[in-house]
């Protein structure tokens, strides 16, 4: 449900949790509908959606937000304001935080992501711009090359629209290749570095 937060659209999200909250007040259930299905929600879960919507809406902090799959990430350097969200929302959630002995080198090296273990060198995510068809026919012949989600792949084969979707690349000669294929079609490209790679 966390997606209806997709590139910090808030004013989407709030459109959509009105229409909910409209429902609820109605005593109908509550509904989360995209293209593709429709899923009912629980109360507690349009609780979390609530109290999330209320601390992106009124905070001056910079924060970024992350939707993928079904995994939702808040992304900022205000410990507090963190724990806070987290403290006041009763979904799954975990804390996470940069070891110290990266810190470092995650300051030296921007749009860097430690993973411990990856055969992936890229992760891409896609802008508003329109991915070409190509790009899709392309991915599906060398999965091996760049790994991307079903749906993202159908999404491109039926308008091109992908925007906050993610894909992964194999090193930089792919990376070279996708940008030829898809030119502008990434809004953001994070090197992805082995944990055990980086005092080498």
């Amino acid at each position: 449900m966390t997606a209806i937060f997709r590139n910090k659209n808030l004013r989407w999200a709030k459109s959509v949790i009105d229409n909910m909250q409209r429902d609820y007040q109605d005593g109908l259930p509550i509904y989360l509908q995209n293209k593709m299905r429709k899923k009912e929600i629980s109360i507690e879960a349009f609780n979390d959606v609530k109290t999330l919507f209320n601390a992106f809406s009124t905070t001056k902090e910079d924060y970024k937000l992350r939707c993928e799959g079904n995994n939702f990430h808040i992304y900022c350097n205000n410990k507090s304001w963190l724990k806070n969200i987290q403290r006041n929302i009763k979904c799954a959630k975990e804390f996470f935080e940069p070891d110290p002995k990266t810190v470092n080198f995650l300051k030296n090296n921007l749009n860097t992501i430690i993973v411990n273990d990856s055969k992936w060198g890229y992760k891409c995510t896609f802008n508003y711009n329109k991915v070409p068809l190509a790009f899709a026919t392309w991915i599906e012949k060398n999965p091996e090359k760049v790994k991307i989600s079903d749906t993202a792949i159908k999404e491109i084969k039926n308008n091109g629209w992908v925007a906050g979707r993610v894909c992964y690349l194999k090193d930089d000669s792919i990376l070279m290749l996708c940008n030829l294929m898809a030119s502008n079609c990434f809004n953001r490209i994070d090197k992805l570095v082995c944990r055990q790679n980086i005092d080498k």
